[in-house]
């Protein structure tokens, strides 16, 4: 089964977009976490909305192959600091149940200033 999706935005890259905390445990200790920006938030929203219902409604429970066709608004925008983004979204949206069925994932970067998206391609293993 494949599932395809056009989001006509740029993912926000990893490294801008998580903060570190410290969260108290029940022993009085703390550890730390991971804190989603509002840009990130804002980014699993929109995914969500672009993404069709039969897509959402998949809860894809087995291994996957993403490929992810991305048109950056300039070169120096990294390919790599997108993928998180884009596979937390589609854990967000329930597309996917773990992003950790990601078994294969092909990247390819295109730079147009005027149509910046990101086309994902899907497919169950």
């Amino acid at each position: 089964m494949k599932y395809t999706a056009t989001i006509y935005s740029n993912a926000p890259s990893k490294s801008n977009s998580y903060e570190i905390i410290k969260l108290k445990n029940k022993k009085g200790g703390y550890y730390s976490s991971l804190k989603k920006s509002e840009a990130v938030k804002m980014f699993e929203t929109f995914v969500q909305s672009c993404l069709s219902n039969d897509f959402k409604a998949a809860k894809i429970d087995k291994p996957f192959k993403l490929e992810l066709d991305v048109t950056f608004r300039n070169k120096a925008s990294d390919l790599d600091g997108c993928t998180k983004s884009i596979l937390d979204s589609l854990q967000y949206s329930g597309a996917i149940t773990n992003d950790s069925l990601c078994y294969e994932l092909n990247l390819k970067k295109k730079v147009n200033r005027e149509d910046p998206k990101i086309i994902l391609t899907l497919t169950i293993l």
